[in-house]
């Protein structure tokens, strides 16, 4: 799954582009992403592919505080 590889440590992926991946769909401008959101950028940035049952299982990992929103932070967290 495309989404989960994106998250794994290691992955070739550096905290300004996870920013710019966030501001690129960010809507409201409040640095956090929801479900539909979070689609769009892995559709936008990685040519993601997955079912959005497969993606919403990325995202509720991601998702650790269960808000509903990934920050920078909760996407930071996932890569250490």
């Amino acid at each position: 799954m495309m989404a989960q590889a994106l998250l794994m440590p290691g992955a070739e992926c550096c905290h300004e582009q996870i920013n710019q991946m966030i501001t690129d769909v960010d809507k409201d401008g409040g640095g956090a992403i929801d479900f539909d959101e979070f689609v769009l950028m892995m559709m936008a940035n990685i040519g993601e592919r997955d079912t959005k049952e497969e993606l919403m299982k990325a995202f509720r990992i991601i998702d650790q505080d269960n808000n509903g929103n990934i920050s920078v932070d909760d996407i930071k967290q996932e890569l250490h």
